[in-house]
Formats: structure tokens, C-alpha cells, sequence
């Protein structure tokens, strides 16, 4: 009987195990797209530090005002 809830218990253990680093590699692939994403994109519109009159001067450039 102990023997029988014991080789469960570890089968538990493992199944556990590899349910759960199923799960890591799943979100670790996706959240390597995510920094792909926002490395190539996002982190150009993300500013810091905004300047007023550094996209005023961007803005007249861009639409040919002044």
C-alpha cells in the first residue's frame, strides 16, 4: 500500500515536472517574439525625456512648413 501511494506520488511529481517546464519553454518563446517585436519596433516610439521643441522643428521639417 505504501509502496503503491508512493510510486504515485512521484509519478504525480514528474508529471507536474513536465507540465510545468512545457509551460516555461512555451512562454519563454513567446516573450522572446515580444522582444524581438520591440526591439525592431516599439522601442523607437517609446520616448523618453520628451523635448517640445525638438518635435516642433521635426514637425515643420516632415510637413514641409517653415
Amino acid at each position: 500500500m505504501s509502496s503503491y501511494i508512493s510510486s504515485q506520488v512521484s509519478r504525480l511529481g514528474e508529471d507536474l515536472k513536465d507540465s510545468t517546464q512545457s509551460q516555461v519553454s512555451d512562454y519563454k518563446e513567446r516573450f522572446e517574439v515580444v522582444k524581438e517585436t520591440y526591439d525592431e519596433f516599439l522601442k523607437d516610439l517609446i520616448v523618453q525625456g520628451f523635448d517640445f521643441k525638438r518635435a516642433f522643428e521635426f514637425v515643420k521639417k516632415f510637413f514641409w512648413l517653415g
